[in-house]
């Protein structure tokens, strides 16, 4: 669609300026508005001379004319003249919006009125400002700019989109999900606001999502906990999960694309009414990803016994299988690590990165860890050696230290 360039009739100028804007050639309406807004500038000089504070709003009046006027000015410019409107779509779908702005807003779109109605038409130039951290710090801190968040996401249509955000309430996924089979990549927090309403989204078909990041930074309790049903075959090209502190059912189907799988404080669950232990369930939902290439799990094996001095040690029966795991990574209780190791099938180049978290002194005990086919028992000593300590305190007055 080819848009024309004649400048419409600006909404703050005045009549006599409308009326002689009218009358002037193309090649003479910006040396009039440079001189029309000296006037002006001048006029507003003498009122506040004259009049002081009295004279407030003819002075505030004549700033919103020069305003009008810049932007008629800006109208004329050569570039807008001669430059058909096709070459601009495409200047402006290469264009980055990179500065952050205080506030909400897209400085650009007041440059002319020209300008605005040809970025109306340059999906690519609004994809590239939702990719921007500024819209995740604007809905934050003004929420009453979900609207802008939500028109920007319709301007980007059929753009392909990268999304970050920092919560996701109702109205937020409402417009993630009208627009969710053009999501590459989403991420949600880190927050404590509840992140319950993102469910709709994922039960949403995303052809091309990729990555997915759900982060919850509350306490792990199960009883109030945001739990999720993954479909999916309604992502068939995700290659990248992580999760922390929302927790998922056993996907019903398996995925064969997804490579990267980090879970913190995440909880893996049977479908109700299934009482199956929250390891046992690990183990059933990673059988579901045997393409995985890292994984990573924090304080997610014993995600049902946190303590670990509630629930006695579950029994494993079934053994899952991780033919393509280049690293894994596992932070939580003492023995659970072992016991989770014991039923994972791993190539013998798997680098294990191993952290037994001890929450009370009486759980303090060795950790056993079982060796895998090809794996060499007594590793020649290193020549160095590096030991790190840290200690944490919650008392304020307490300094934390550390050595390495």
């Amino acid at each position: 669609m080819r848009l024309t360039h004649t400048a419409p009739g600006q909404r703050l100028l005045a009549e006599d300026d409308r009326i002689a804007l009218g009358q002037l050639l193309p090649g003479e309406v910006q040396e009039w508005c440079l001189s029309r807004i000296l006037e002006y500038q001048k006029n507003n000089r003498l009122l506040r001379e004259w009049y002081g504070a009295a004279a407030r709003n003819a002075v505030s009046k004549n700033k919103d004319h020069i305003r009008a006027i810049r932007s008629a000015c800006n109208d004329a410019a050569l570039i807008n003249r001669h430059l058909p409107p096709e070459i601009l779509m495409e200047i402006f779908s290469h264009v980055h919006p990179a500065t952050l702005m205080p506030r909400p807003r897209v400085p650009v779109l007041g440059v002319c009125c020209y300008w605005r109605r040809l970025l109306f038409h340059a999906p690519q130039f609004w994809a590239n400002l939702l990719s921007l951290p500024s819209w995740k710090s604007w809905i934050a801190e003004y929420h009453h700019e979900v609207r802008r968040f939500g028109a920007a996401m319709a301007l980007s249509a059929p753009q392909i989109l990268t999304i970050s955000i920092p919560y996701c309430y109702p109205f937020i996924a409402d417009i993630l999900a009208s627009h969710a089979a053009r999501l590459s990549s989403l991420k949600v927090g880190p927050t404590e606001y509840d992140v319950g309403s993102i469910a709709r989204v994922l039960e949403q078909d995303m052809p091309l999502l990729t990555h997915l990041v759900v982060l919850y930074q509350l306490p792990l309790d199960l009883k109030h906990a945001a739990i999720f049903t993954l479909s999916l075959p309604r992502y068939p090209n995700i290659r990248t999960i992580e999760f922390e502190g929302a927790h998922f059912y056993i996907p019903a189907a398996p995925s064969t694309s997804l490579r990267h799988l980090k879970l913190t404080r995440c909880a893996v669950l049977p479908p109700p009414p299934s009482t199956v232990r929250a390891l046992c369930a690990m183990l059933a939902a990673l059988r579901s990803f045997p393409n995985l290439e890292t994984l990573s799990l924090i304080y997610s094996l014993s995600a049902d016994d946190p303590r670990g001095n509630t629930l006695p040690l579950p029994v494993l029966k079934e053994t899952a299988h991780l033919p393509c795991l280049r690293r894994l990574e596992l932070e939580d209780l003492p023995a659970y690590i072992p016991l989770f190791l014991s039923h994972l099938v791993l190539p013998s180049t798997t680098t294990l990165v191993l952290e037994p978290v001890y929450m009370r002194d009486y759980s303090r005990r060795s950790l056993v860890i079982p060796l895998f086919p090809g794996i060499n028992a007594s590793p020649p000593s290193p020549p160095d050696m590096e030991f790190s300590l840290s200690l944490y305190c919650r008392m304020k007055r307490n300094r934390m230290w550390r050595a390495g």
